[in-house]
């Protein structure tokens, strides 16, 4: 067997091991990132994503071909840098290790994503499948029920337990979130009998792992598609008719379920943006909040009830106060709070907010991640973030960039911009890299 050191002088053997382990990080960017949870259930604390730092250990040789990158990382960190720094300078606020380690974290993932560009890309397709063969797994289900299609809260038609799922996902939302990229990449990738068999199955566990999250990111990926379509004349959507069926009938059936719909009529119910319904009621609330024989939780507990929010899921309620509080940021703070410091503008907007007309709940929730990516983007950078919707808008635009390559990294974007999980999960800051840079450097011809 060969040993170590002989694999660090064989250049071949070298080449192969650096391919393969930039196929394991994507893996578990892209894929695995709620694994930790699960590690964690089994007394194990470890984060696989700390795998990305071992990157040097190839990068060292070929040194002179990263100085580029390498430059460019290092202007990029010291503008977050500055950025995140001087508010917290202006904020007066404790800087911690949090805040180190979070701009090495950004600087490495940036990095490695320059450097390996071309070979992520050419990776994607092999993430995808092996993606696929795990999801083929999370058919083995130990208890489901068919859910009443009235159901006012979950987004699907079966409940189920499915132990290797749990494994890979805390929340059928965080699935969602990159199910879309996996499908509408292979969609518009040649395709073997296995393949198309293993896609059909994909379809097929949606019905069983469904999330609000899941409908509309498929919803909005087939919406891109056909405008692809005809944008390029291609016929991706008749060669995979069948698929394509499938998938119609998931969304429709969903769509038509008030438990999928509801969070669009929610925002009708919760018109905090403009605070009609509390002028509406100003006489009622001013009434119960001088009674002064009524407590502060009394008086909270009134005023829920007032605005009928029970009527209303607590995702919809974190949504809407993670809004405002970016809408606020842009009329207060034109360049944001700096980079993964969301808590603060957090914790300042609602101690600045006289009366919490939320549940008492939404105080804590994603109080770091916003509960979405793009209003986290909008409140950690202010104006700057919308310099990202003009390169996704270009990107989508720029034809010779493969259809399938477009929609992958589009999908992630877009479905962690309604349901996020941070820049480091599900692939989001990789994918925005990509973007970015492919908009400037792409040379290949269009799929």
């Amino acid at each position: 067997m060969m040993n170590f050191k002989n694999i660090i002088f064989n250049k071949k053997k070298l080449v192969q091991l650096e391919k393969m382990f930039v196929l394991t990080n994507l893996i578990i960017f892209f894929f695995l990132w709620d694994l930790k949870y699960y590690l964690q259930t089994i007394n194990v604390n470890f984060d696989l994503r700390i795998l990305i730092f071992f990157s040097l250990i190839f990068i060292i040789p070929n040194i002179k071909k990263a100085k580029k990158y390498i430059k460019i990382s290092f202007i990029i960190l010291i503008f977050l840098s500055l950025h995140l720094f001087g508010n917290i300078y202006y904020d007066q606020i404790q800087i911690n290790q949090n805040h180190f380690l979070y701009l090495i974290f950004s600087f490495i993932i940036i990095f490695f994503t320059l450097y390996y560009k071309e070979l992520i890309i050419l990776n994607i397709k092999k993430i995808c499948i092996i993606f696929l063969c795990i999801s083929s797994s999370f058919l083995i289900i130990f208890n489901y029920n068919i859910v009443d299609y009235k159901e006012l809260f979950f987004c699907g038609f079966i409940r189920s337990e499915g132990p290797l799922f749990k494994i890979f996902f805390k929340e059928n939302s965080h699935f969602g979130m990159i199910a879309s990229s996996v499908l509408f990449y292979m969609l518009t990738s040649k395709k073997n009998l296995y393949e198309n068999m293993l896609m059909l199955i994909f379809i097929v566990i949606f019905f069983f792992y469904s999330s609000t999250t899941l409908v509309f990111s498929l919803t909005l990926m087939l919406i891109l598609l056909a405008f692809l379509e005809f944008y390029y004349k291609k016929n991706y959507i008749f060669n995979n008719k069948k698929k394509i069926f499938l998938l119609l009938i998931f969304i429709m059936l969903s769509l038509s379920k008030y438990s999928c719909n509801r969070k669009i009529f929610e925002f009708t119910k919760l018109d905090f943006i403009n605070s009609r319904y509390l002028e509406n009621n100003k006489g009622i609330i001013d009434k119960y909040f001088k009674d002064s024989s009524l407590s502060d939780a009394e008086k909270k507990k009134l005023l829920i009830s007032i605005y009928n929010n029970s009527e209303v899921t607590i995702t919809t309620q974190v949504f809407i106060n993670s809004l405002e509080i970016a809408l606020n940021t842009l009329s207060k703070r034109f360049f944001g709070y700096g980079i993964n410091n969301y808590e603060t503008a957090f914790n300042k907007e609602i101690s600045l907010r006289e009366n919490f007309y939320y549940i008492e709940d939404v105080k804590y929730i994603n109080k770091n991640d916003g509960s979405s990516n793009a209003l986290k983007l909008m409140t950690e950078f202010g104006i700057l973030s919308f310099f990202i919707a003009i390169y996704v808008v270009y990107f989508f635009f720029k034809k010779n960039i493969p259809i399938n390559v477009k929609l992958f990294l589009i999908s992630i974007i877009l479905s962690q911009s309604l349901r996020g999980a941070g820049y480091f999960n599900g692939g989001f800051l990789i994918s925005l890299i990509l973007i970015i840079s492919l908009s400037h450097s792409y040379q290949g011809d269009k799929s």
